[in-house]
């Protein structure tokens, strides 16, 4: 699903740009993209995981695959963090992306704990690398170039 992802947190980037004047629009989208993957840290079988490892595995065993890196409460601290050191702008492109991964995982099988450490769970019945999910990604590709023109 990393393509499904990424081209679903550039859609919900750019529905934030066109809603609200953005500084750097560019670079705006470039940060919600990013975290729109960047929950799949947690797992050294993803596409970011596999590119640090050992960060990877030491997450994916403290948390589990969307344990706590996928939650709320993370996307919380992700928040603040970048609130308090670069403002509110950056901060909303680091939640609207991590917020954008959330959303869709919670529509596969193994779905999402938005609520960790609480044990409630949403999850549905798209599977990642199926018809549909090929299907969602065109779907979102569409309206992204719809939006861009």
């Amino acid at each position: 699903m990393f393509k499904t992802h990424l081209i679903f947190g550039i859609l919900a980037g750019l529905f934030f740009i066109e809603a609200f004047t953005i500084p750097n629009s560019l670079l705006f989208l470039a940060v919600v993209a990013f975290f729109s993957v960047f929950p799949d840290i947690d797992s050294y079988h993803s596409k970011i995981g596999g590119k640090v490892k050992p960060i990877s595995f030491i997450l994916n065993l403290l948390f589990g695959h969307r344990g706590f890196i996928h939650s709320l409460l993370f996307g919380f601290v992700i928040y603040g963090g970048t609130y308090f050191i670069f403002g509110s702008t950056w901060a909303a492109a680091t939640f609207i992306g991590f917020g954008s991964h959330l959303l869709l995982d919670s529509f596969t099988p193994d779905g999402t704990r938005p609520l960790f450490p609480f044990r409630t769970q949403i999850n549905g019945v798209v599977r990642s690398n199926t018809i549909v999910d090929y299907a969602l990604f065109f779907v979102f590709l569409a309206a992204v170039v719809w939006m861009l023109f």
